[in-house]
């Protein structure tokens, strides 16, 4: 049975202080928007003192946690990997599949894009 649900993960969300935004994005290279747009659509936590990524089911329930840890990523218990989708498949008008690099991370290239985020 898995531990983190929906409100755990809303938990996870509401730990993401502005001072975590502001060190996300200087670590990773996002623009300040792009990172209260990720903590505004939920997209984005701390888990275990780490930034973390929910990991959603078909239905779009959460039903774990992609975190980082000190020595790299990890999932949480009983968690099996899933893509991140951001936005409705059904509704897409373009689809974007990447696989980063763990050394090529720092860019995101959703960021750079140059999309309303709404429009992600």
């Amino acid at each position: 049975m898995n531990i983190i649900d929906n409100e755990k993960w809303r938990v996870c969300v509401n730990a993401l202080t502005d001072k975590w935004l502001q060190r996300l994005a200087g670590w990773r290279g996002y623009t300040p928007e792009f990172c209260r747009w990720l903590r505004e659509m939920e997209l984005i936590g701390v888990y275990q003192n780490h930034i973390a990524f929910p990991v959603k089911d078909a239905a779009e329930a959460v039903v774990g946690i992609h975190y980082e840890t000190d020595d790299g990523w990890a999932y949480s218990k009983g968690t099996k990997p899933m893509p991140l989708v951001i936005g409705d498949l059904t509704q897409a008008k373009s689809i974007y599949v990447t696989a980063i690099p763990q050394k090529n991370r720092k860019k995101c290239w959703l960021d750079h894009l140059n999309l309303p985020h709404g429009q992600a």
